[in-house]
């Protein structure tokens, strides 16, 4: 669960003087229920209200306190008693299957064709048997190659294919397609050069996207949403828009020295 939180202005004059001097109970967070998953709340409050640290909001709002998502007028320091929410996993999860959707819309050799994935903590290793279809040769960079070991195993026995599994010191952009989830982006080897495609934009399901509150990041409210409450529904997420950009080597060593 997680709670979205926006300031209101104070009353002022001497009618919010005596309301809020007889009257010292705090707003409470309105909990939003979601269809099969865990709810989420939103609360207006005055700064004020929340203490000079935020602790008095950290008391109210227990567990949840760790996981507070600002409006975009809605500022939280570093050092407060309650900690803003960032996502972890849903923006890769988004790369992945954008990633997917571009190779399956376009027409190419298969046999001929070979696809990196990114993965340093192995957190996507279930991934790897979908990208068996879409290319031949498939090279895993991550630095926890024992979360990989099973499921090589069965992509051999079931398609006999392998996986180059090596660790991320040593990525190099030889493939024709690298997906990089961590760093929002893709790969692509051209002829003499090389493309970068970023994720710019996305739809977020109707029925998610009228309880988003208004100042609130999409990406956030909506990773929020998967990682937090659960809701599955969002695990099929694409970009609907993308950002291309020519770079050369001098850029593919910043996302190589850079992060790994």
């Amino acid at each position: 669960m997680f709670c979205v939180l926006k300031f209101i202005e104070e009353e002022k004059g001497i009618r919010s003087f005596f309301k809020n001097l007889f009257n010292k109970k705090l707003p409470e967070p309105k909990q939003v229920n979601l269809m099969s998953a865990a709810p989420f709340f939103y609360l207006e409050i005055s700064r004020k209200q929340c203490g000079e640290n935020f602790e008095r909001l950290s008391e109210m709002l227990g567990p949840c306190s760790r996981f507070i998502l600002p409006c975009e007028d809605t500022e939280i320091p570093d050092n407060a008693y309650v900690k803003k929410y960032r996502p972890t996993v849903f923006p890769s999860v988004i790369l992945l299957n954008s990633a997917e959707k571009i190779l399956q819309s376009r027409h190419y050799d298969k046999s001929k064709y070979s696809i990196a994935l990114v993965d340093r903590k192995g957190q996507f290793f279930g991934r790897a048997e979908r990208l068996v279809t879409l290319a031949s040769v498939i090279v895993i960079f991550t630095d926890n190659s024992f979360l990989y070991k099973g499921i090589a195993e069965d992509i051999f026995e079931r398609y006999g294919a392998s996986l180059i599994i090596r660790r991320c010191e040593s990525l190099e952009f030889n493939c024709d397609f690298t997906v990089l989830p961590e760093e929002n982006c893709i790969i692509e080897r051209l002829d003499n050069s090389y493309k970068k495609i970023t994720g710019a934009s996305f739809n977020l399901p109707q029925e998610y996207e009228k309880l988003r509150p208004g100042l609130t990041d999409k990406l956030s409210f909506a990773s929020a949403l998967y990682e937090l409450c659960a809701v599955k529904k969002l695990e099929s997420v694409k970009y609907s828009s993308f950002s291309e950009a020519q770079i050369g080597e001098k850029g593919l060593n910043v996302l190589t020295t850079g992060h790994f």
